[in-house]
This record gives structure tokens, C-alpha cells and sequence, in this order.
């Protein structure tokens, strides 16, 4: 499929603020695509560190928009979908990078499965040099373990599989450079809300999975940088707890919009979760283990006794396998995988040939 009026088939977003550092291996990564057939839209929030002044020097036989906005993460990704003609959207985070046949296998996938509004990807970890984070690293994050779904393996993911997954308290799609959007999706989603703070597209993905069915290839494609200037980050206690609490309102909101009686009753079921997460968070952040079982124990031994107990019998299984936030990490992941099996959604998981993707379209 082309889009119209001689418009390029996907659009690149590139979202900037004081991201000097990193900008030249990003951009670099974009130029270098094995697939040609994009514009790049440059978003910038007034930087100040030369962000803008490199991006202006930057020239490429596609076409290249500059714009400058003010500051917002997620007003800068509304802004450039506006501008977009692509049938494809894909969302480049000034900070990370991604691999030469990154957007030529996405683009494949959903121009062989028009079914399909998502193209979901692995992601490689890296470090604010560029070094891969693995386990073993302090710096690792866990963007994983909860999900039920095949990851070594080419499928679609009908909805409303994703949304569930949502339910335990994370989102499905860690970072934003993992997958690319069929931009009409945007019209059954709206834009990404701009008044829940740093994590409003978990939102945005748990109404995207309500919308379209999903095509996941497994292989780490884009890059995620973890480091302390990005600006999702944040170390301070309290305001991971406060993050969260806006999801549990993220989360609540979505299941009020889905119309259907039924299928709120079996999310109700699974956001309870979440609601035992946020009790859970304080006394995870703490170093002190001790301090972190008693508070479990007064906030939740009248809410909720059973889902306590059954955390702690199942923390007894990761206990001294590996450090011990992953611990903690894979004794909740273990919960939501389990009532997750128990709403078998394994019939909205379909296998695909990976032959049948190199039919998908785009000019390489």
C-alpha cells in the first residue's frame, strides 16, 4: 500500500529535548535504514545544549520537517502525528537507536497483515555508552516476565489480549521505539493523553490493544537507553508511587470505556492486582526486607489476607535466585501469569508463517 498524494509510507517522529549527546547515533540509525521510503518530522522543545542547531544542519534526500514546540513529551508525539502522512508511524526517541532492517521488517509485517494496527518487537537493553545491560547489570529493567505469549516465535495477538496484560500493572509495550503504528489506529484511540504524567501512553496501549489486533516478530530490533537523564526515568520513591497511582486511574478509566458488562467484570477481577501493587511499592523501595513485610502485612491483612499470603508462598520460590529487586519482581510477575492462564486468552495467540511476511510492501 502508498499512501496518497505522493506522501511517503511511514513517517518518522523524532521528539527532542536537550538530547545532544545521543543525537547523532539516532540519527544515524534513521539514515542508515535499509527501507527509504519515509519523512522524518523533528519536534524539538526549545533545547538548549545544540540539539537544535545540529538538527538544522542535518540533510538527507528525504524529506525533513523541523519544528519547534514547547516543552511536553507527549504534546511533542501528538504534535508530529498530526503532521504525519504516512500510512506508518514510527515514534524515534531522541536517545535510542535501533537496528539497519528495523523499519523494513516492521513495515512488512503490517503491509502482509492489514489486520493489524501494531508491528511489536523485542528490545535490546543499553546503557547511556551504548554497552548492552543484561541481568546480571544493577542497571537492568524487567520489561518482560509477565507475558504469557510466545516470544520466540512470529504471531499475531488478537485483541483483546494485550489490555489484559495491562491489568497486572505494566505495559506490554516497554518503550515506544518497539513498535510501529498504522497511523489510523489514531483515530479509534485518540491521541496520547497529555494529563497522567510520564507513563500516559500504559493508557494509550491499553486502549490500542482494545482496537487492533497485534503482530509481534521476535527479534530485538530497537534499542531501549537505560540512563538518569531520560526523561521517563525516575529513582525518587515517591514519585514512582505517585506514577503508579495515576496507571491504577489509567487503568480504571479504560475498563469504564469498554462496553461490554461482562469483560469489565473479568478486568475488575485482574486490576485488584495492581490495587495490591500499590500497597506493595512503599516497602519494595526500602532497603530494609524486614520493613517491607510488615508494611505488607498492616496494609493489606484486612483488604486482602489471601493475595498476601499467596504472595508470600510464592516468594518463597525466587527467594536467593538473583538479586533480590528481581526477586520481589518475579514473585508479582508470577501472580499476574497465573490468573492471566486462568482467563485463557491462549485462543487469541495465532502462529504466522514468517515466509508470509517478506509479501508485505514498502519500497526497500
Amino acid at each position: 500500500m502508498k499512501s496518497s498524494d505522493n506522501a511517503p509510507l511511514l513517517s518518522i517522529l523524532l521528539p527532542t529535548l536537550n538530547a545532544r549527546r545521543f543525537l547523532e547515533e539516532r540519527i544515524n540509525s534513521i539514515l542508515n535504514q535499509t527501507f527509504q521510503d519515509w519523512e522524518l518530522i523533528i519536534i524539538d522543545s526549545h533545547s538548549t545544549d545544540g540539539t537544535w542547531e545540529f538538527l538544522n544542519r542535518i540533510s538527507s534526500s528525504r524529506p525533513i520537517f523541523r519544528y519547534q514546540i514547547p516543552k511536553g513529551l507527549y504534546q511533542a508525539w501528538n504534535f508530529g502525528i498530526s503532521k504525519a502522512r504516512g500510512t506508518y508511524v514510527y515514534i524515534a526517541t531522541a536517545d535510542d537507536t535501533m537496528k539497519p532492517d528495523c523499519l523494513e521488517k516492521m513495515t512488512a509485517a503490517l503491509e502482509a497483515h492489514p489486520e493489524c494496527g501494531i508491528c511489536d518487537t523485542m528490545l535490546q537493553l543499553l546503557d547511556a555508552d551504548g554497552k548492552e545491560i543484561d541481568e546480571s547489570s544493577d542497571q537492568f529493567v524487567a520489561h518482560y516476565w509477565h507475558f504469557n505469549f510466545p516470544r520466540n516465535s512470529v504471531h499475531i495477538r488478537k485483541k483483546p489480549h494485550d489490555f489484559f496484560l495491562h491489568l497486572g500493572g505494566k505495559t506490554v509495550y516497554t518503550s515506544i521505539t518497539q513498535i510501529l503504528i498504522r497511523k489510523s489506529l489514531f483515530e479509534k484511540t485518540g491521541p496520547f493523553p497529555v494529563n497522567f504524567g510520564r507513563s500516559a501512553d500504559f493508557q494509550w496501549g491499553m486502549r490500542a490493544a482494545l482496537n487492533t489486533d497485534v503482530i509481534y516478530l521476535p527479534q530485538q530490533l530497537a534499542s531501549w537507553r537505560i540512563h538518569s537523564e531520560q526523561t521517563t526515568a525516575s529513582r525518587n520513591p515517591q514519585e514512582i508511587n505517585s506514577n503508579f497511582a495515576l496507571m491504577l486511574k489509567m487503568a480504571e478509566q479504560c475498563i469504564e470505556e469498554w462496553n461490554d458488562p461482562e469483560q469489565q467484570k473479568r478486568s475488575r477481577w485482574l486490576v485488584r492486582l495492581m490495587y495490591f501493587k500499590a500497597k506493595l511499592l512503599p516497602a519494595k523501595q526500602n532497603s530494609n526486607r524486614w520493613f517491607l513485610l510488615l508494611r505488607c502485612v498492616l496494609q493489606t491483612i484486612l483488604s486482602n489476607p489471601l493475595m498476601l499470603a499467596e504472595f508470600t508462598l510464592r516468594s518463597l520460590r525466587f527467594y536467593g535466585k538473583g538479586k533480590r529487586k528481581l526477586w520481589l519482581i518475579r514473585t508479582y510477575d508470577s501472580m499476574i501469569l497465573a490468573r492471566v492462564h486462568r482467563l485463557k486468552l491462549s485462543h487469541l495467540i495465532v502462529p504466522v508463517e514468517a515466509d508470509t511476511l517478506r509479501r508485505g510492501g514498502g519500497k526497500p
